[in-house]
């Protein structure tokens, strides 16, 4: 960023060296000179900021930001993280126990909950046939006789 900035610089002084200004010719803006007033405090500040951030190093920088937080804390902070990792690692520890023991579980219960359910589906389409066969017969007799369902019918409406 710093080494833009002066190129920049240099490119504004080479193109000013060109092209000499003519100040008798037109009036200057005091808008346009603020503003390249601007810019130049914008520039010096980039450049300062630029040489002052090579001069500290990354060790400085440590240094600074530590200096900020007390070392009794950082040493809490770090005696916390290392207690949140022995948790996590327990708890990751008693979990994959948990998935072993599920899987062997299951290998060993999932023939029978097979046959289990082999078992329901069948016991399912032999009530649905009753239930059918039930129906039908109860509409023949209904059919045949009617004069059974009709108090049927009242006492359910």
């Amino acid at each position: 960023a710093a080494e833009c900035v002066q190129a920049r610089a240099a490119l504004r002084k080479a193109e000013s060296a060109r092209e000499p200004r003519m100040t008798d010719e037109r009036e200057e803006d005091p808008v346009e000179e603020i503003e390249e007033e601007e810019e130049e405090e914008e520039e010096r500040g980039e450049e300062r900021r630029g040489a002052a951030a090579a001069a500290v190093g990354p060790l400085t920088l440590i240094e600074d930001i530590s200096s900020l937080v007390p070392r009794n804390a950082i040493r809490d902070i770090g005696k916390l993280q290392q207690n949140i990792m022995s948790n996590l690692q327990t708890a990751n520890k008693t979990v994959t126990d948990f998935n072993v023991f599920s899987e062997e579980k299951y290998a060993s219960i999932s023939p029978e909950l097979a046959k289990l359910a082999k078992h329901l589906k069948s016991i399912k389409n032999d009530l649905d046939y009753i239930y059918k066969k039930t129906s039908t017969i109860r509409v023949k007799l209904k059919g045949k006789y009617p004069q059974a369902f009709a108090p049927a019918a009242t006492e359910t409406e």
